[in-house]
């Protein structure tokens, strides 16, 4: 897909392209786009003094750089659920989760509270949001304040994935080979592993599957084995049934 900002279109039922009022192209013809693809900076010149730019500046109107994190977030999810601790200087947490390029995190509007219990905050989605690319925006909620600021925000990019991999698994020259079937799910995918004597075991996915390295060739089993394989992305969806591979003896 084309972004362009002069296209005159032909088509009354399509939107001409012109500047300020961006469109994409795609095969079928122009279509308007959801979003401004330019950057404000008018902001900018606030933060600069005697040539040199910061953020501390108390004329600078930007956003500052926020000290609060909510630590390590998994970036693939299949819903969210986070439980976090917060420091004693906080009293509570504000949160959004919103598709990207819907909103920002800086716009005030649309934070909820998260529930809290024993100074944990508890950070939830239903696992009917749909599938994307989405933004957590978080706001901590210092002790003292009486106003609420987005100041302190911080922001955690996060794909919504309840699609599971889909493996293609073919022997060639006595090496097992693997690829994604469905590359529309993502890459962000694991190949697992297990060698058993009863190939119903294959169905089970636990703690006896390994993770193979993308270095390490997969062969055959030994006689009277079956390899199991099994496909399992980032955001802990399995693939719905093993592949079994039996000795080639």
């Amino acid at each position: 897909m084309n972004t362009t900002e002069e296209f005159e279109s032909t088509d009354s039922s399509s939107p001409t392209c012109k500047r300020n009022s961006p469109c994409e192209v795609t095969k079928s013809g122009p279509k308007s786009a959801k979003q401004t693809y330019g950057v404000d900076l008018s902001k900018l010149n606030s933060c600069f003094k005697d040539c040199n730019f910061s953020l501390d500046s108390k004329d600078c109107s930007l956003a500052k750089k926020s000290s609060f994190s909510l630590g390590q977030v998994s970036n693939a999810v299949q819903k969210l659920n986070i439980s976090y601790t917060l420091p004693r200087e906080y009293k509570s947490l504000k949160y959004k989760f919103i598709k990207i390029g819907s909103d920002t995190c800086t716009n005030p509007n649309g934070y909820i509270g998260a529930e809290i219990n024993n100074s944990k905050a508890l950070i939830q989605q239903d696992d009917r949001t749909p599938e994307g690319l989405y933004q957590l925006c978080t706001v901590p909620i210092r002790a003292k304040a009486t106003t609420f600021s987005t100041e302190e925000v911080s922001m955690d990019r996060i794909k919504v994935d309840r699609t599971p991999p889909k493996l293609s698994i073919h022997i060639e020259d006595g090496v097992i080979k693997t690829k994604l079937a469905n590359p529309q799910s993502g890459y962000d995918y694991a190949v697992l592993q297990k060698i058993v004597s009863d190939k119903t075991e294959c169905n089970k996915n636990d703690n006896n599957y390994r993770p193979l390295p993308h270095t390490i060739q997969m062969r055959p089993p030994a006689k009277g084995k079956f390899l199991c394989v099994i496909g399992r992305d980032h955001a802990e969806n399995w693939e719905t049934q093993p592949h079994i591979i039996p000795s080639l003896d």
